[in-house]
């Protein structure tokens, strides 16, 4: 017997779709926010004080740039998610659409669980470039039997339908 065949295997594991779902609402809301942090250090590089201004500060990939683009491209989606998973067990997007994250004991997660499944879905993916990013997601489909991402398996934990969870 596997240790998260009591009390998971009573939860009903959150759809596919519903979680592809909530990352492109997580997406989404990262993307305007990351937005309107990028912009002020984008400005910064390049400047708009006079016509012709574009290249005095470094160019575009000069510090503040660059700063700016790891800020919005690894730390705040890691925040955004470490955070909300370790206070509620759901980002934004998982509420939006009924999901929650669990141990695979069925119990909450862990701080520390939440702060390592972010890290991997949102630190270490970005070395990914694409390739092992989507790999990873699509590893939840063909997994068994809990329809873990390898987020989801390297951090213990599993996604289930939250209006289930509630119900219990």
């Amino acid at each position: 017997m596997t240790p998260y065949e009591e009390p998971v295997g009573e939860l009903t594991l959150a759809p596919i779709l519903r979680r592809a779902g909530a990352r492109v609402i997580d997406a989404g809301l990262l993307g305007i926010v990351g937005f309107a942090v990028i912009l002020p250090f984008m400005v910064a590089a390049v400047g708009l004080d006079e016509p012709g201004s574009h290249g005095k500060g470094g160019g575009v990939w000069s510090g503040p740039a660059l700063f700016g683009w790891v800020l919005v491209v690894a730390v705040l989606p890691f925040a955004y998610e470490a955070l909300q998973l370790a206070l509620w067990g759901q980002t934004l997007g998982k509420r939006i659409v009924g999901l929650r994250v669990l141990s695979e004991n069925g119990e909450p997660m862990r701080p520390s669980q939440a702060v390592g499944r972010a890290a991997v879905n949102n630190v270490l993916y970005v070395f990914g470039c694409g390739v092992g990013t989507l790999m990873a997601y699509l590893w939840a489909i063909w997994d068994e039997p809990l329809h873990q991402g390898l987020h989801d398996r390297l951090a213990g934990t599993v996604v289930v339908d939250d209006r289930e969870y509630e119900a219990e």
